[in-house]
């Protein structure tokens, strides 16, 4: 059976082998002491994926926010996991523009069938942006649990990427509205996650860099 690490690991070079397929890397402009990638494509303006990997702790995030006249959802999955424990494992396909997407309505079918040992209850932060489907797994030592995550955050990557792209050429043609400030409210929700900064500052002690990686690397505004 795989360990946990090596479960991630896998997962996180898929999710950033289709980002590398699909998209062009974007310069950040920022020493991070940490693995980080920004993308960009047509169909999407900015994919980030970012990685931290210590003897005791593996955690990786990746968000993808849609061109912004595109009503289509944005994609997430973030992992924290020692080695023996996964602290917590969320995705979803959260709103930015039409709540009632097909992409959401696909995303929901798809996680109904699986059942996960633990989960966790959403604070009003999370529940102003993700979606009824939204998959919270919390503080699990199976090995069922983790590889389904895993397995679920490639397959529906792989489909995101695709819809995205026919999601976009729909609304190009027939768009007038921009959804910035349904994608500023996702940020903004985010950036009160109080766990966000307690998790990174494991791994790093300058509190001025996790501020600065939080509000203009991981949920930067337009």
């Amino acid at each position: 059976m795989k360990d946990i690490f090596q479960t991630l690991k896998e997962c996180e070079e898929n999710l950033l082998n289709q980002l590398s397929s699909t998209g062009a890397p974007v310069p950040d402009h920022h020493e991070w002491p940490w693995r980080n990638y920004v993308f960009e494509s047509v169909f999407y303006r900015r994919a980030h994926l970012d990685a931290v990997e210590t003897d005791k702790l593996y955690m990786f995030h990746l968000c993808i926010f849609p061109r912004i006249f595109n009503p289509a959802p944005i994609y997430g999955v973030d992992v924290i996991a020692g080695k023996n424990i996964v602290g917590g494992a969320f995705h979803d396909f959260s709103k930015a523009g039409d709540k009632e997407h097909y992409m959401m309505k696909w995303f929901q079918n798809k996680v109904k069938p699986y059942k996960w040992t633990k989960t966790r209850e959403l604070p009003e932060w999370a529940q102003n942006i993700f979606s009824p489907g939204m998959v919270a797994v919390s503080r699990t030592k199976e090995p069922q649990d983790y590889i389904n995550f895993c397995k679920l955050a490639v397959e529906n990557l792989e489909y995101y990427l695709t819809e995205l792209e026919i999601s976009h050429n729909t609304s190009f043609e027939t768009s007038d509205k921009d959804y910035i400030e349904e994608q500023n409210w996702y940020c903004k929700n985010q950036k009160l996650n109080p766990h966000t900064p307690k998790v990174m500052r494991n791994f790093c002690e300058d509190d001025e860099t996790v501020r600065k990686f939080i509000h203009e690397c991981l949920f930067p505004e337009i």
